[in-house]
């Protein structure tokens, strides 16, 4: 199975949009399923004391490096 970690990031670069993590993960999940119907993707948003994550995986379908491309707008990182 490939895996893929994101976290999330402003909808639009020169504007900062405050998305819960759950959001932005279900806003990743209806992305990849426009780019790839036929492939399932398990998206799944785990929150821990310092940061968010969430996580991307699936079977067949893209490779890793097409689907990090296609969701790297949604990644942050702050300090």
């Amino acid at each position: 199975m490939r895996e893929l970690a994101a976290s999330a990031k402003p909808l639009l670069p020169d504007i900062e949009i405050c998305l819960d993590i759950i959001d932005t993960a279900r806003l990743i999940r209806g992305d990849l399923r426009a780019l790839w119907p036929a492939t399932k993707f398990s998206v799944r948003a785990q929150r821990h004391w310092l940061a968010a994550t969430i996580t991307v995986a699936w079977r067949g379908g893209p490779e890793a490096r097409e689907v990090s491309e296609r969701i790297a707008h949604y990644r942050q990182y702050r300090l």
